[in-house]
Parts: C-alpha cells; sequence; structure tokens
C-alpha cells in the first residue's frame, strides 16, 4: 500500500467526487491586482482577468448593502462603533469603485489600464484594512462586546438589547498574511460560520454544527492512516500528509475553544492554522498546481 490510497480517501473526505475546492485567494483584493499586473505582462487571459475582477465586485456588492443594511437597522449603536464603521463603509466603497473600473477595463479588453488599475485596487485595499484594523483594535481592549450593536459590557455574558451572547473582538488576520487555501465543503462551511457567529449574524450552534461535520470528514481519513500506519512507515507523503492532517485538526480545536472562551483570537489563529496545513495538504495532494497556490496566496 502507498500514499496514494490517502491521497485518494483525503480528495474523497474534503472535495467530493468531481467537485474542485473554493479557493478564497481568488476572490481578494490583493491576488486581484496580481493578476491585473500579470494581465498587464501577458501572462494571464483577458478572459481570467474579467472572471476575477467581476468575482471581487460582485462579492464588494454584497458587503456593500449588508453594511447598509446593518448601518440603517442599527439606530441605538454605540456612537463611536458608528464612527468607525462609517469609515469601514467609505473604505469599502473606494476599493469598489477601483475594483469595477478594473473590472469595466478587463471586459472591454484596455489591458492599458491595468497596472494603473492594480495599483489602485492595492491603495484602495490597504486604507480599508488600515479603518478594519482600527476598528478591530477599538473593540479588543480585552471588554466583553455585542458584535451586532456593539454594547460593551465587561462582565455581562449576553447583550439585554439584542439578545446575543457578548464576545472578545480580536483584529483580524491580514487577508495577505494567509495562503490563499484551496478548501472543501466542509471547511468552506466552517469559515463561513466563523465570520457569521464573529459579527452577531448567526448563533454559536452554526459554528458548532459546522465543526461536527468538519471533524467527521476528517475522522474516516484518520482512522485509515492509523489503520495502515504500519504499511507507510517508509513513505514521506504519508507523513507529510499525517502531519498537516493533525494540524487542521488542531485549528478546528482552537476554532471550538470559542465556544467555551468567546474570544474571536480563538477563531482568528485557529483557522491560520487550518489554511497552513491545508496549503501543505493540497500541495502534497496536486504538487502540479503549488505554483498557482502560491501566486494566489
Amino acid at each position: 500500500m502507498d500514499s496514494s490510497v490517502l491521497v485518494n480517501a483525503i480528495r474523497s473526505a474534503f472535495f467530493g467526487d468531481s467537485a474542485e475546492p473554493r479557493d478564497f485567494g481568488e476572490v481578494s483584493a490583493g491576488a486581484v491586482a496580481a493578476v491585473a499586473r500579470r494581465w498587464a505582462e501577458g501572462r494571464v487571459s483577458t478572459e481570467i482577468m474579467a472572471a476575477r475582477a467581476l468575482s471581487l465586485r460582485e462579492r464588494l456588492d454584497q458587503s456593500l448593502s449588508y453594511m447598509r443594511a446593518d448601518l440603517e437597522a442599527s439606530r441605538e449603536v454605540d456612537a463611536a462603533l458608528l464612527e468607525y464603521a462609517l469609515a469601514v463603509q467609505s473604505a469599502t466603497s473606494s476599493l469598489q469603485r477601483a475594483v469595477r473600473r478594473l473590472h469595466e477595463h478587463a471586459r472591454d479588453n484596455h489591458v492599458e489600464y491595468s497596472s494603473a488599475d492594480a495599483d489602485a485596487v492595492e491603495v484602495a485595499r490597504d486604507a480599508l484594512l488600515e479603518r478594519q484594523v482600527a476598528l478591530q483594535e477599538w473593540l479588543a481592549a480585552g471588554v466583553s462586546t455585542c458584535a451586532r450593536c456593539g454594547h460593551r459590557a465587561e462582565h455581562d455574558d449576553w447583550c439585554a438589547k439584542c439578545e446575543q451572547p457578548m464576545i472578545v473582538p480580536a483584529p483580524p488576520i491580514d487577508e495577505d498574511g494567509v495562503e490563499a487555501v484551496p478548501m472543501g465543503p466542509a471547511l468552506t462551511a466552517v469559515y463561513f460560520a466563523c465570520e457569521a457567529v464573529a459579527s452577531g449574524a448567526a448563533p454559536f450552534d452554526v459554528l458548532a454544527e459546522a465543526l461536527r461535520h468538519a471533524e467527521g470528514e476528517l475522522a474516516g481519513v484518520v482512522a485509515q492512516m492509523i489503520a495502515c500506519q504500519h504499511q507507510l512507515a517508509d513513505d514521506d507523503v504519508a507523513h507529510a500528509l499525517q502531519h498537516a492532517l493533525a494540524g487542521m485538526l488542531d485549528g478546528l480545536a482552537g476554532i471550538r475553544r470559542f465556544e467555551t472562551t468567546r474570544v474571536v483570537r480563538d477563531l482568528n489563529e485557529g483557522w491560520a492554522q487550518i489554511a497552513h496545513h491545508a496549503r501543505a495538504l493540497h500541495v502534497e495532494m496536486r504538487p502540479e498546481s503549488a505554483d498557482v497556490v502560491e501566486f494566489l496566496g
């Protein structure tokens, strides 16, 4: 028996029989700007450039729609939180305009604007990140906070107004600091559950269910590794896969700690650990795609 059996088991558990893994990096602002620079050099087709820009444009459109709805509904939000939220909304609008221009130029095959468009996207991305970090630093003073309205109370477990559990926020991990990682449905669900719970958009039960499903997907692969461990003693690829899977399980355990601690840093650090080991897992399984994964990161 060789490591190909484990590769097939992992691919089946995480990616299914035919579905390609989700790539979170493909629609990040940094990745889209990098694609624009490759487009300028003739290394990426106009069709790919237009598709990437459209994906990010649609995501930003949706984000702004949610922001506006949240701000309209939050008439009693903390005044300081409102100021920070409006600054984030303004910066997001600037990034949306930069991406819209890039998409329109790609759609019309105006490659001569690509370098300037990439610069504009990166400048807007950096400005947005600064405002997001400022907001999170204000929130991350170690004080329990309602993710929905911003009410802060050092010793309260629940927000009386929103009837939501209080959490301890943390600054986000830099989008470009976590490698772009192909993910299957189970881990995709964990990622979005973390976002929803941290923002107050979903109850803790949503995250608990996503974690149970992801851990269940891993359990079968881990059991198979244990059963055939003696046959893979000299297989370097198998050892690398085992190490990556163990690291991903540790990351899921870190995220699960949030259910008790309610500290968002546990979500961030757990996900960063999953992303790191999932990238290694993917490279071992599909070495021919390593350059693409590195580029998207």
